[in-house]
């Protein structure tokens, strides 16, 4: 069995993110990504995806991201440092 491998890209600037949460970031997103072709296409959860926006938080850093189901992508549109 080949296993698919979801890109990440990146729809926004993201130079101003630490390298170490650039890293966690790409680490979280590849796992989501081979953890998509397991769910069945039937699934209430792939209609959910397409409508809802998603989020990613590491440490105080937020990022929106979108899945292109077609392409096989995990878009980032938005990163954000938060304030406590």
């Amino acid at each position: 069995m080949t296993e698919t491998r979801w890109t990440v890209e990146y729809d926004c600037g993201i130079e101003h993110v630490p390298s170490s949460i650039r890293v966690d970031l790409t680490d979280q997103l590849q796992e989501i990504g081979r953890s998509l072709p397991e769910i069945h296409s039937s699934s209430p959860f792939w209609d959910s995806l397409r409508r809802s926006g998603l989020r990613l938080e590491i440490d105080d850093w937020e990022f929106g991201y979108r899945v292109d189901e077609e392409a096989e992508r995990l878009v980032i549109l938005y990163a954000v440092r938060r304030r406590s």
